[in-house]
Formats: C-alpha cells, structure tokens, sequence
C-alpha cells in the first residue's frame, strides 16, 4: 500500500524502501567480491608462467652455501601426502617459510611443482638409515638441502592453507621425510647439515628422478651414515729415564653397553673387544672403536718391568677434521732392588767400594759393587727368579756377616710387592774410648803411659794420656790389658764387648791432688765427730731417756729382797734400828688390802723401840744413807738417773726427846709389847715395796708429806758411781727433830 504524504515544503510523497534496497545492493556486491577472491585463489596460473623477477638466483644461493652455507630460517612443517594430483604441500620437510603472497615474489628458476601428473614430475621419499646395519635412525633434526648437480639450491613450496617456500629439509623421529611437493625429472644430490651423535656426516647424497612418481609409490632416497669411530693410542716410557719401553700388551675391554643410534648393540660391557701391543718405540693403537667408554687392563709387561696393575678408563670420542686421537702415556716402573750398605752405629755413612756376589736362580754368578755411597742398585732381573747376595769384603775394622742374603722377584716383577725394593745391610766398627782418670776427683789424668795388650800379651797400642779420652777402632771383642807407667805387675783388665755401641773406659789412679782433698775431707769429718762427742758429754742426765716398765720392775724385786735381808738382824732384837719403810701412798678403793683385825697399818711401818737406860742421850742416829727405799735401788740397778745430782748429805743425830712432846711417849708405850712380841716371832717374807715416782710425790703435796714420819722420808734417785753406789739423802729433806 503506498502511502503518499505530501511535504510541507514540496508536497511530493516519501517513499520508505529507498534505503533497504540500497542496502541489499552493497551487501550482494561485497558477495560477489569474496566469491572472485575465492575462484582466484582455487584457479592459480602454473608457477613456470610467472616471470622471475630475479634470474640467475639460484645459482648466487648455490654460491653463498659454497661460501659457508645458509645461516638457516624460520623452520616450517608438513604434513602426510594426499591423493591430490594437483597439490604439492603433500610430502613432508622442513625449512624456511614465506610470509603469504609475497613468497611469490621469490621463484627459483628450475624449480617447482605441477598440480597434476603429466608434467614429469617426481614425489621423493628420503630415509636416514645405518651404513653397516642398513637400520633406520630413528632420530629427528637431521637437516638436508636439494642442489641440482650444477649446484643451484632448489626452493620447494606447500600451498595450504597458505604458500610457504622451504629451503631445508629434516627428519621425523622416525628418521624419514618427504620432499614438500613434487620435483622435475633431474639429476639431484641432497646436502647433509647436520648429523645424528655418534655417526659421521654422509656428504652429498646423488639421486635421479628420472620417471613421474606419485605420492603414493614416490622415489625412495637412502642416506646411509656411518657410525663415528677412534682408536685408542698409547705411549709406554720408563718412569726413571722418561725412553720408550717395548713389549707391553694391554686388553681393550668395554666398560659400558656399546650402542648406536640405529638401536644397534656393538659391545656388551665387559667385552673384551681389541689387544693393543706396543713395538720398539713403545707405542700401541687398538683398531677403530665405536664411540663410548673403554678400559684397558695389561696382559703383559715388558721384560725385566713390573706389572702395570692399574686398570686405565679411556673415552673414544668423535674425530675432529684434521686431527688424530690423543696419544695416553703410560709409564712403567723397571724392577730394582737397592742395597744400602753403612755403619751399624752410623746409618748414613755409607761404605764404599764393598764386593758382592749375585747369585740368579742357583745358576748364574755375578760380582757386583757398591759405589762411592756405599749403594748397590740391582736391575735387569728376570720374573719368577730368586737371587742370593753374599758380601765377600767390607771396609778397613769392619765386621760383616758372610750369610746369603736372598730376595726373589714374582711374576709381576715386583719384589715383596714392590716394583723397586729398598734393603739396608750394615757392617759394625767396634769403638772404644779409654781415659786415665782421678780416683778421687774423676777427672782426666794427663802424662800417664798407657800401654794396651790383648789377651796373648801381644801390644796392641801405646800412647800418653791426655785431658782427652783415646778412641781406639776395630779391636776384636774379648779381654785386654791396661799397664800404666811400664808397671806390667799392676797391670788393670778390661773387656771390649761385640757391640756397635761406643764403650767408654775409664782407668782410676791416684794423685796427689786426690790424696790431699780426701785427706782435707777426713780431717773434717773427725773434727765434726770430736765436737759432737764432747757436746753430748756436756748434756747433763736430765737428757738421757727414762727407765723401762721391765727394768723397774726388776729393780723392784732386787731391792724388796735387799729389805728384808737387812731387817732381818733387827727384828732378832741385838739393836734398834730405825725405820727403814718408804711413806705410804694415799689409800685408794682399788688397792687397799685386805687385812686381818688387829694388823698394824699400812702407814705403820714398825713401832718405835723403847729407850734403853743404859744409852747416853748423845748416841748418834742411824745414818740415813742406810735407808734405801726399793725404788732407789730399782734405779741403781737399771743403771739410770731421775733425779738431779745432789752433794751427799752427812748422817744426822736424833734429838732428845723433850717434855714439850708428850704426845709420843704414850704411843711408844702402847706399841712396844708389840714390838717385843714381833721380836720373838720369826721374820715374815718381806712384801713387795711399792715405789713412788717423782710426779707421784708431787702429786701428793705436803698432806702426804706430813703423814709420813721424818725419819722414814728418803729420795729416789740413782746414786753416781754405778748401780752398786748407795743413794744419799738430800740435805734439804733432814729430820726436824
């Protein structure tokens, strides 16, 4: 329905569809433009068509590989081939690409593909295999270039989903490719880049394609390399002179699994695979090895060399252009054995000039010497064989033993499993150094003659002493003879001993200094025992020591039957006599006696005799140097002093009784028919006295003292004059009547 609506202005009608058609114009334009995109893409004009626009091309990429190759591209991709006649993207490779249309600006003249069969086109199939096993490397990244045999470098393209231009070609992992798309019939070679490890790059590989091919059935190209392989080299030389040693053969024995790149097993580890001998000039090569890690072990040694017992790791590597491989040096050590000969007590003084006889085996015999060193260097000695040395001379004096001595070399040269064996024999020097010496002062004695004989009276030397000792070398061991000044009747023996040890002798004899020092000592000596003699007689008796328990005891007894030999006159009634009874100790609980009812006291020690009518009142006293008392004569006896000495005291009288003492006569009175009767009775065993000690009496003080009667008051001491000398009474200890 139109609809016609006037304009203000004009007053025409609208119309409403102008601008949707408009539109659907241009959109089916735009189809119809994509559309002959498309058909000019699907329909393309064959490459031979296309003018090169820089000709001669080929051949200037030929001469720039010439010159050192292509620096290499961004790398591309393929895929498996299809059954599209007309496409060349097909086959498979790898090598530089395009950037989309603009790769059709770069043609290689001779090159390219067609898009159907009919143009005598070739699909090539390359396989990378092991030249010895023909297995294929299975191993991608080998890279290849296509050269015509005039060496121009051949360009091949895929198309889709966009034209890409390949200048190189690589492997799969299976070690296989496809060219990108077909090539013209032709002679060709394909340029190796790169090569797997372990192989030897395979160079330029030829091929024609002389026949149309299909994808299908292409032509198959075989690039065989060859594994990489070495040889082992070694050098044998002396370890001393650094000369060649011939005659060593070592084993070559793999220590790894061996395996190639093909998967292909060439030595098991263990394997002995080569034997390497060294000739004269002590080299040795093994045959060509396949790459990895080796070991060689020597089966052999030179003659008259030790074993090499070291198991040697060697690495094959891939050889370098130009160059050989390493040469390993090896030394050996020759077998030797060196004999040191010295003195026995000074080790590193050699002796030269010593004669020796080498015995090999029992059979051969050679006289051998040692050098100005006192060395002897045995070399050049057979395997398996035993060698006796025997010394048949030493040095002046010297002693030697005359036993064989025996070493023997094993199968691997070694003695005592060393390649070069050290032994060290010694000959011994007896040495004796003899002085004349002061018995006195024990110093050297000059201007003596000394005459030394051995034991057949045979002189064996004479010289003076001197301030130094004589050093006499190589005397025989045994018994000598020293005679001094020509004296053969005091002649001294001594005795040199087999030792390697310097003997030191010395010969006392008397001289004059040595006399006057001892005499000067003695004189000392006597004076010192005089001085303290005469001292000791100054020391009064105070300082001797006291008595025994035993000798007192004995003393004791002695003067208790001295006592009663001597009261026995007394009580037969001829005299009184006064009271001889020491004082009495107190009384203790422990020692009082038991006595009967009736017995006098132990303080009473005999009852005072009447007065006679016919003795005149100036009849002296008995003297109190009679009274002893046990323990004084127990002293005297024991030969000992416990007191101080005192002048003896002179006898005194008794006093007459006066009236002033009234006090006694009763008691007189009362005692003397006692008195009368123990005259009539026989005399009792005298009683053990009891004796009292200088600290005892002290210890009792005046109470006792007062006890005791005056008259029976005597001192304990030892009397001078010996244990037969009666003691005297002090003076200070008188009667005070």
């Amino acid at each position: 329905m139109k609809r016609h609506n006037k304009s203000k202005n004009s007053g025409e009608p609208l119309n409403y569809w102008q601008s949707t058609a408009d539109m659907m114009s241009a959109l089916l334009l735009i189809l119809l433009l994509v559309i002959m995109l498309l058909l000019l893409y699907i329909i393309q004009i064959p490459e031979e068509d296309y003018i090169d626009l820089y000709p001669g091309s080929s051949s200037s990429q030929a001469a720039s590989y010439e010159d050192g190759g292509w620096g290499g591209d961004e790398e591309g991709g393929y895929d498996e081939p299809d059954d599209d006649d007309g496409g060349g993207w097909g086959g498979g490779g790898g090598g530089d690409q395009g950037d989309g249309e603009d790769d059709y600006e770069f043609p290689v003249a001779g090159g390219g593909a067609g898009l159907a069969s009919g143009y005598g086109k070739t699909a090539v199939y390359v396989m990378v295999t092991d030249a010895e096993t023909d297995a294929t490397i299975k191993e991608a990244g080998i890279q290849f270039e296509l050269y015509t045999t005039d060496g121009a470098m051949q360009f091949l393209n895929t198309y889709y989903p966009r034209r890409i231009e390949y200048r190189k070609y690589e492997t799969t992992t299976e070690g296989v490719f496809y060219l990108p798309e077909k090539i013209l019939q032709g002679h060709y070679y394909l340029h190796e880049l790169t090569e797997p490890e372990g192989y030897d790059s395979a160079g330029n590989i030829e091929f024609w394609a002389n026949e149309d091919r299909d994808w299908d059935e292409p032509l198959v190209v075989v690039v065989p390399l060859m594994p990489s392989k070495n040889v082992i080299r070694i050098q044998m030389t002396d370890t001393d002179t650094n000369q060649p040693v011939d005659g060593g053969v070592y084993d070559v024995i793999a220590a790894e699994d061996i395996i190639t790149k093909d998967g292909t097993l060439r030595y098991s580890a263990g394997q002995t695979v080569d034997r390497i001998e060294c000739n004269e000039n002590g080299y040795g090569e093994s045959i060509e090895l396949y790459l990895g890690e080796y070991t060689l072990v020597q089966t052999s040694a030179p003659r008259y060399y030790a074993s090499d017992l070291e198991e040697r790791n060697f690495t094959v590597e891939k050889k370098e252009d130009g160059l050989l491989a390493p040469i390993h040096k090896i030394t050996c050590e020759k077998t030797t054995v060196t004999v040191q000969v010295s003195d026995e007590l000074y080790p590193s003084e050699g002796l030269g000039d010593i004669t020796f006889r080498l015995t090999q085996g029992g059979v051969g015999t050679t006289m051998v010497s040692t050098d100005e060193n006192g060395q002897l260097i045995l070399t050049d000695l057979e395997k398996n064989t035993t060698y006796r040395l025997r010394q048949l001379e030493s040095a002046d004096n010297y002693q030697f033993s005359d036993a064989d001595f025996v070493f023997s070399v094993s199968a691997d040269g070694r003695v005592e499993e060393e390649a070069q064996k050290s032994y060290v024999i010694t000959n011994r020097l007896i040495r004796a150094e003899i002085s004349v010496v002061d018995r006195v002062l024990r110093s050297h004695v000059s201007d003596f003659n000394v005459a030394l004989y051995d034991s057949q009276d045979q002189l064996v030397g004479v010289w003076d002493s001197t301030a130094l000792a004589r050093s006499l070398e190589g005397l025989e061991p045994g018994i000598y003879y020293l005679v001094l000044n020509g004296k053969t009747e005091k002649r001294q023996a001594i005795e040199i001993q087999d030792t390697a040890e310097i003997q030191i002798i010395n010969v006392p004899v008397w001289t004059t200094v040595g006399v006057g020092i001892l005499g000067l000592v003695a004189a000392l000596v006597l004076g010192l025992a005089a001085f303290l003699i005469r001292r000791r007689q100054r020391r009064g008796p105070s300082d001797l020591p006291p008595p025994s328990v035993e000798l007192i005891a004995a003393a004791s007894r002695a003067g208790a039957a001295q006592a009663a030999a001597e009261t026995a006159p007394e009580a037969s009634g001829s005299e009184p006599q006064p009271d001889t009874t020491p004082d009495a100790e107190p009384e203790t609980p422990s020692a009082e006696p038991d006595t009967a009812p009736g017995a006098p006291s132990a303080e009473t020690t005999a009852a005072p005799v009447p007065e006679s009518a016919d003795k005149p009142e100036d009849e002296p006293a008995q003297p109190e140097s009679q009274l002893v008392t046990a323990s004084a004569k127990a002293e005297a006896a024991a030969g000992t002093d416990t007191a101080p000495e005192v002048p003896p005291a002179e006898p005194d009288t008794a006093p007459e009784a006066g009236p002033s003492e009234p006090a006694t006569e009763p008691a007189q009175a009362e005692t003397a028919p006692e008195a009368e009767s123990a005259q009539t009775e026989p005399v009792p065993e005298a009683a053990p006295v009891q004796t009292e000690t200088a600290s005892e009496t002290a210890a009792a003080g005046p109470a006792t003292a007062s006890e005791s009667t005056p008259a029976a008051r005597t001192e304990t001491r030892r009397p001078r004059g010996g244990s037969h000398a009666k003691p005297r009474r002090s003076w200070w200890k008188r009667d005070p009547k």
